[in-house]
């Protein structure tokens, strides 16, 4: 019947949009009935509540970042969520490489974006950084840097950084970049420690 009526050019439209509905309302059913249909919904639609992008930059055009934040649904540490992206691995030297570690197994050890449980009163996120020259010996200068609004964007009072031995080096709620000396070859850790009053 479909043909014989796409042969009457005053019914071609007519037909047209009744494929259209049929195809529209199948893809609901699938959906519908799917229990996987969660993944396919927009990013929009996750439960990420806040997150903060930093960048690393160095002298030769050494660049990379990293993102931390917090979401509904997320875990602290394990299992894997979907929110843990894997760090892909590094370039060609000279190269900045940067990752969070959270204590995950391989290859979920380094991660370029950490997405921790909202809400919370304290939360710390392990950062490390690593400069890889081309000579694998010379060292270089490294520029972290963030967005105040981001990071303003938090429910946390403080939001400090920390060398491997726990001291404050940065309130990153007062300031929005970090400089400081990088040797080669050995990653340099940071915390990152977020709290409430």
């Amino acid at each position: 019947q479909l043909i014989f009526l796409m042969n009457k050019p005053r019914h071609k439209l007519f037909v047209l949009a009744m494929i259209l509905i049929f195809v529209s309302t199948s893809y609901s059913a699938v959906l519908a009935n799917n229990p996987n249909a969660k993944f396919l919904q927009s990013t929009t639609e996750r439960g990420i509540v806040w997150d903060v992008t930093m960048s690393f930059h160095e002298p030769e055009d050494g660049y990379d970042y990293v993102v931390f934040g917090e979401a509904t649904d997320a875990h602290d540490g394990s299992p894997v969520d979907l929110y843990d992206t894997i760090k892909p691995p590094p370039p060609m030297s000279p190269y900045l490489y940067t990752w969070f570690n959270d204590s995950l197994p391989a290859p979920y050890d380094k991660l370029t974006k950490d997405y921790r449980h909202y809400p919370d009163i304290i939360k710390c996120w392990r950062l490390f950084v690593q400069w890889v020259p081309s000579d694998y010996v010379t060292p270089t200068t490294v520029t972290m840097k963030w967005d105040s609004q981001e990071i303003n964007s938090t429910e946390y009072s403080f939001i400090t950084l920390t060398d491997s031995e726990g001291e404050p080096l940065n309130n990153m709620r007062l300031d929005n970049s970090y400089i400081f000396s990088c040797p080669a070859m050995e990653p340099q850790s940071f915390t990152i420690i977020c709290s409430m009053n």
